[in-house]
């Protein structure tokens, strides 16, 4: 009974066709027992409302109340705390990229090797003319001559 409480939190709803095997059910028998069960639970708490079922919440909706799982540091040895730090450094450097990049700062601008051009940056082949001033009667004429 143990495995049919702990598959579905490794891999909800994707784990139907994984639990009913192992406890000897169709994945339809599966559900309905869960269901039952936590019908169960939610009548013997105390603390229970109805308001707040995470059963209810629609597709694409995050539970509030969720409390997001974290290992022991008890548990964990050294390379296990310091690979743990890294991510996190690296999700908060993801994370202040990501707002720059909304707010409309592009942090990101390398100097890239002027192999090809950068159509978005510049005007291909642009020839541009050399400081001073010119003489342009002549092309003045040719203007006024219709």
């Amino acid at each position: 009974m143990r495995s049919f409480f702990t598959l579905p939190n490794l891999c909800p709803h994707s784990g139907e066709p994984f639990i009913a095997p192992i406890v000897g059910r169709t994945p339809s028998q599966c559900l309905e027992r869960c269901e039952k069960l936590l019908d169960a639970a939610c009548l013997k708490d105390e603390n229970y409302e109805p308001s707040d079922d995470p059963r209810k919440l629609r597709p694409g909706e995050t539970d509030p109340n969720r409390k997001s799982s974290r290992l022991d540091p008890v548990d964990m040895d050294e390379d296990e705390k310091e690979m743990l730090s890294e991510a996190k450094a690296r999700l908060a450097s993801l994370q202040k990229r990501l707002e720059l990049k909304a707010a409309g700062i592009d942090g990101r601008q390398s100097k890239r090797k002027r192999k090809r051009i950068d159509y978005n940056a510049e005007i291909p082949f642009e020839k541009k003319p050399p400081p001073g001033f010119f003489d342009v009667t002549d092309e003045e004429r040719l203007l006024e001559q219709p």
